[in-house]
């Protein structure tokens, strides 16, 4: 993946952002009026791109493919591409956005709720470390 695929990738994970935190502040009443969807389609964009850019950055490094979204995040923590813990919350957070895709099970919307102030910490932290990461192979 070129560095400018990535940037334009971290990009559109900048503009989810923004849009989520324009729900950091409501009620949970609020949230559970119709607010909810518009938030969990969100975590679900914040995972897809962010579990892309992982992926095509695995392919590059020729290491093997997880087959799972979660695995992706705790591979880039093994091979240091993210912090241990974050590695560990993004996979959580993988985990969280199956359930709302495929329904496996009824989604307890406290913790879609809870979830929009960590996300918003989580995913702008990927970014930094993602432009890191593109900003030390251009030095190469």
């Amino acid at each position: 993946m070129s560095p400018e695929i990535i940037k334009n990738k971290v990009e559109r994970i900048y503009e989810y952002l923004r849009v989520l935190k324009k729900y950091q502040n409501i009620t949970y009443e609020d949230f559970l009026t119709d607010k909810h969807f518009t938030i969990e389609r969100i975590f679900e964009l914040l995972v897809t791109t962010s579990s892309d850019i992982l992926m095509h950055k695995l392919a590059l490094e020729q290491e093997s493919l997880p087959t799972t979204t979660r695995a992706i995040f705790l591979r880039a923590g093994e091979l240091k591409w993210l912090p241990q813990d974050s590695a560990k919350k993004l996979a959580d957070a993988a985990a969280m956005r199956n359930l709302l895709v495929h329904g496996y099970e009824k989604v307890d919307l406290k913790i879609i709720f809870q979830s929009i102030q960590p996300a918003l910490h989580d995913y702008a932290e990927f970014c930094e470390w993602m432009l890191k990461t593109v900003n030390k192979e251009n030095e190469l």
